[in-house]
């Protein structure tokens, strides 16, 4: 029940941008972008170029200090046009949608790391009246209402699926939850780069809920860390640089 009343909150407070149309943002790196407008064949360019080609060109990495090079969202912006076209409701509703999975999966998480705190009546339990509060924050408005913030709503997904097979490599002690852990962090990773401060979230969260040796804490940090060398190969072999 707790996991629906969470969706179906999400979904109510955010339904009416189904109707909205693009942003300002949106045309960097949707309408404006070419790249993304090639559809399934830009697939190529958005994982090698710097986010903004499709619209800068080689001067992409000039318009802003650093670079941008968040492929995953661009990627799947690419995927609705070649099948959709230009169609902003799918781009919201896909925003919607996709809050509400983010909104289930840190119940999710925050049930099974504060266990001694979800106790009694689900409705007033820590991690339910947590996740609730979360989902109706208004500082959440503009990324989810906003298409292009498809990326920060990729980027958190991945970092909470991250930190919740951390736990499970916690309870069971297997491979699978190790190669899990890497695969998703590397995708939330390529959504947005912010999603290496999980690197110290994960591990910090698992020391003050579970009583474990320091060699299991390393072990949890391995695939984090190839994550994040995978991330940074990409990165530079798009951009030349490291640096955000």
């Amino acid at each position: 029940m707790q996991y629906l009343v969470i969706v179906i909150v999400s979904l109510l407070i955010y339904s009416n941008t189904l109707f909205f149309k693009y942003a300002l943002d949106d045309g960097l790196i949707i309408t404006d972008n070419k790249v993304t407008k090639k559809g399934f064949s830009g697939l190529g360019e958005i994982f090698t170029k710097n986010s903004f080609y499709g619209v800068f060109g080689d001067k992409a990495n000039k318009f802003l200090p650093g670079g941008r090079y968040r492929p995953l969202s661009q990627a799947l912006f690419a995927v609705e046009y070649q099948i959709f076209g230009l169609s902003p409701f799918i781009g919201h509703l896909f925003n919607v949608l996709l809050y509400g999975l983010l909104c289930m999966l840190l119940l999710k998480v925050l049930k099974i790391t504060f266990e001694k705190y979800d106790t009694g009546p689900w409705y007033v339990s820590v991690p339910f009246i947590a996740t609730l509060l979360f989902t109706c924050h208004p500082l959440h408005t503009e990324v989810v209402a906003n298409i292009k913030g498809c990326d920060e709503l990729l980027a958190l997904t991945g970092s909470l699926a991250a930190w919740y097979f951390s736990i499970m490599y916690f309870k069971n002690q297997k491979f699978t939850s190790l190669l899990l852990i890497f695969i998703v962090y590397t995708l939330a990773l390529l959504s947005k780069e912010n999603a290496v401060t999980f690197m110290a979230i994960i591990p910090l969260s698992l020391f003050f809920a579970y009583k474990k040796t320091i060699k299991n804490y390393l072990i949890i940090l391995i695939p984090l860390f190839l994550g994040l060398a995978v991330y940074a190969g990409l990165r530079y072999n798009a951009l030349g640089f490291i640096n955000t």
